[in-house]
């Protein structure tokens, strides 16, 4: 008797919790070096590589998601100066060029995040407000099971060790940052574009990456072409239908 009540007690608790979701779950990204990458370029000491994650099962395993299927294209930048003067990288300067000249802005990290994730489900601190809200039915379960349920202690208490769950902070952490560049320094990270709408075939690009030499305050431009990206996606008109 006591074990059934205790059953539609705690089935009553995960229908009350059940917006709470599953927190997002951060992966690491892997640290590339330029031989591994597939497309580079060396330009007065510049060396600027690029890997575009196109590949489904690639994308759910870093970012949690196949951000193709939100039209995004993340591209991995590694950026390394090995030349004899500073190097000024403003991420929001890169951008892809298609075939026919057309050029593609990035996107911020926090904007790619609000389109591919959901809100958030939870915080640890909301965790322990829904549970001091939810206090009587945890007494009561807590009465009734004879103290083999979690009180509201020892759920409180595992607040603190719950996944991360803003894949925004995750997105962030992952975009390639701003950065001055001393000779032998490098800086990588992920620069995210949008899958471009007159485009239903989307095979090749060219990652344009302005640089500002500081001590002769002179820019230099390094061009990568990116091929064999073998995107494809429903024309515009169908998908408008």
């Amino acid at each position: 008797m006591r074990s059934g009540l205790a059953w539609c007690l705690f089935l009553l608790l995960l229908t009350a919790c059940s917006g709470c979701g599953m927190p997002y779950t951060a992966k690491p990204a892997p640290i590339s070096q330029l031989e591994g990458m597939p497309w580079s370029h060396t330009e007065r000491g510049a060396t600027v590589g690029t890997d575009p994650y196109v590949q489904g099962g690639r994308l759910k395993r870093v970012f949690g998601h196949d951000l193709t299927t939100y039209e995004i294209i993340p591209v991995q930048v590694l950026v390394q100066n090995n030349g004899g003067t500073r190097l000024w990288l403003q991420r929001s300067a890169i951008y892809l060029e298609r075939p026919d000249g057309m050029e593609i802005a990035p996107l911020r990290a926090t904007i790619v995040a609000g389109m591919a994730l959901p809100p958030a489900p939870y915080t640890p601190g909301e965790v322990v407000v829904s549970t001091v809200l939810n206090f009587p039915l945890l007494f009561v379960i807590n009465e009734v099971t004879g103290g083999s349920s979690e009180t509201l202690s020892r759920i409180a208490g595992k607040a603190d060790r719950l996944p991360d769950p803003d894949g925004r902070t995750d997105y962030w952490r992952k975009e390639l940052k701003d950065a001055i560049l001393g000779s032998g320094e490098s800086v990588q990270g992920f620069v995210y574009y949008p899958w471009p709408r007159t485009a239903p075939v989307f095979e090749e690009a060219t990652l344009v990456m302005p640089l500002i030499e500081l001590e002769g305050a002179t820019r230099l431009v390094i061009r990568v072409r990116l091929r064999g990206l073998q995107l494809r996606r429903l024309p515009v008109e169908a998908e408008e239908e």
